[in-house]
């Protein structure tokens, strides 16, 4: 009997594609966990590696200068002078490290000090020396310091030098602690370059330094803050300095003072009083410190031209106030926002809009302020002369539509005929009749008033003719889309409706950019029509300076000004107009 064997065959069941992309991400996280952890590690040894070799190197900087003469304990160039690198650059252990050094003189208070009771005539008691190393290439690793005192050998001996005392503050007068000071003298035999920083009450004190008579260059700065210095007297551009290079008398100590803070950045746009950009706007920029006097130089000047958009951003700019000057030949400024001139304080980002308007052969740009010098809005401002007489409302602007030929309006109903006569609107006769009691409408086009924080003021026409028994009455209607239109009245709803030449529009469509108006025109008379001539709707938005009124195209002559606001002190003044543009300003009370 034979018996057979019986085999089983069991399947191997594979992996899904699910089950393998959950095992490749489960392994990459534990692959990038392992390489972030050994990246830690490397960085770990590397700054610990760094940071071994800058204090070794420190401490061997340091023993070369202990083992020095004290009269070799200075910088190369400086003073005190000496045999010491301010700066050099060494290459140690492959790795590349920057070494900086400071020495100052100090006069100690234990024997008196130099220009006190008592009066210390040998004020360099001793001298103190500061050590700095740093992994040039290295990032985030901070320098390593050390600050270690030189003292003579034998007591200190009278000299014919004197001190220098340099202090930083800044724009509150508070002092500057670690700003760059950087002082030359290149008469001195030999040159001399003192590069140091102040101290935490922001003066750096240079103790028994040669004499010297207006040659001691110095240059106060530090990251991200302003520049100030010496200048060099009888210069061509600055012949007579406010603050001259500095002298440096026997035994006498000469205190000089800086003021240095954080720059700001200004943002200027060039547009019209709808918002829309202006391109290629030039300006001249002026500060007012001044650096020499008789004659007067300013600190700063310079010149830019807003870009295709009508911006310009200049940056690094000190705290002052800076005045404009327009150099677009075809644009006048009809305005500021804020006022010009413009006041920057430290550390802040100001932006300054002009708003141009096309260049006129004579122009009057009229500024009024209240007495803390703040523009006006709503100021009534009247330029008149022999024969001519012309009133604006400051912050304020107008739209005139006068001409509806070509199609120049939205919509007019069957009944209205425009442009005949030319520059009219009215009824249209048919079979020798006016059609009465059809409230017939003519829709303006879109006025874009160029920002939704926008207010109108007023709605006036004029009429060619209004006969007994016809009339003439506006709607309004406006929105930020451009699109959705909702004629109402003063009341705000659609049943009401202007009907006197000039009304006040009130706030019903305050924040809104886009504006239509639709004229309604009737009669009861069918031998008679109302006829329309202009209309203008007055506004203000955040695109029209809000204390200023710009009269342009004016006849030349001799103007009185005068600016009135319900209560305020009327104020006027006589303003000469020639050719090109002016400005004028007057204080209201």
């Amino acid at each position: 009997m034979v018996h057979g064997t019986r085999y089983k065959l069991h399947a191997q069941r594979g992996l899904s594609l699910i089950e393998v992309l959950i095992a490749m991400a489960i392994f990459t996280m534990f692959a990038a966990s392992i390489f972030f952890v050994y990246g830690n590690i490397i960085e770990i040894i590397s700054r610990t590696r760094v940071r071994t070799l800058s204090t070794t190197l420190l401490n061997r900087e340091i023993e070369i200068t202990r083992l020095l003469p004290y009269d070799k304990v200075g910088i190369i160039n400086g003073f005190p002078v000496g045999v010491i690198a301010q700066q050099r650059v060494e290459v140690y252990e492959g790795t590349q490290f920057l070494i900086k050094a400071y020495v100052r003189n100090v006069d100690d208070a234990f024997d008196g000090r130099q220009g006190a009771t008592p009066n210390d005539t040998a004020p360099a008691d001793y001298k103190i020396v500061e050590l700095e190393v740093t992994c040039a290439l290295c990032y985030g690793i901070p320098p390593l310091t050390y600050t270690t005192w030189v003292g003579p050998q034998n007591l200190e001996s009278s000299t014919n030098n004197g001190s220098l005392f340099i202090n930083a503050f800044d724009a509150n007068g508070l002092p500057i602690k670690e700003a760059d000071v950087l002082v030359k003298n290149t008469s001195a035999t030999p040159n001399i370059t003192i590069v140091d920083q102040t101290n935490a009450s922001g003066q750096l004190q240079l103790v028994d330094i040669p004499t010297s008579t207006n040659n001691y260059q110095i240059t106060v700065s530090k990251q991200g803050y302003s520049t100030s210095m010496t200048y060099l007297s009888g210069a061509a551009a600055n012949s007579n300095p406010l603050q001259p290079h500095a002298t440096v008398a026997s035994q006498q100590i000469t205190a000089i003072s800086f003021a240095i803070d954080k720059v700001s950045t200004l943002t200027v746009k060039s547009q019209d009083y709808k918002c829309a950009n202006i391109a290629s706007i030039g300006m001249n920029q002026t500060g007012t410190k001044l650096i020499g006097s008789g004659p007067d130089v300013v600190k700063y000047s310079s010149s830019f031209t807003t870009n295709s958009t009508g911006d310009k951003t200049i940056g690094v700019l000190e705290w002052d106030t800076y005045g404009f000057v327009n150099t677009a030949t075809g644009y006048d400024i009809a305005g500021t926002i804020p006022l010009a001139p413009l006041t920057i304080n430290p550390n802040t980002s100001a932006t300054l809009a002009f708003v141009m308007e096309p260049k006129s052969s004579s122009s009057l740009l009229v500024t009024i302020k209240n007495a803390s010098g703040s523009p006006l809005l709503g100021v009534n401002v009247n330029i008149a002369k022999t024969g001519v007489s012309s009133t604006k409302m400051t912050g304020e602007r107008s739209v005139t539509e006068t001409d509806w030929s070509g199609g120049a309006y939205a919509a007019a109903d069957a009944s209205i005929e425009v442009d005949s006569p030319v520059g009219q609107v009215k009824l249209k006769m048919a079979s020798s009749s006016y059609p009465t009691s059809t409230n017939s409408a003519l829709t303006s086009n879109t006025i874009d008033l160029g920002s939704a924080s926008s207010a109108l003021h007023n709605l006036s026409w004029a009429s060619a003719s209004q006969p007994t028994g016809t009339t003439l009455k506006f709607q309004l209607a406006g929105n930020t889309d451009n699109s959705t239109w909702s004629y109402i009245g003063p009341d705000g709803t659609g049943g009401t409706y202007f009907t006197t030449t000039t009304s006040t529009i009130g706030t019903i469509l305050d924040n809104k950019q886009y504006i239509r108006y639709k004229a309604y025109f009737d009669t009861t008379d069918a031998t008679e029509t109302p006829s329309l001539q202009d209309v203008t709707i007055s506004f203000d938005s955040g695109c029209i300076p809000p204390g200023q009124a710009f009269f342009p195209n004016l006849a030349t002559g001799t103007y009185t000004v005068t600016a009135t606001k319900t209560g305020y002190t009327t104020a006027s003044s006589s303003v000469s107009v020639g050719s090109g543009w002016q400005e004028t300003t007057l204080i209201l009370q």
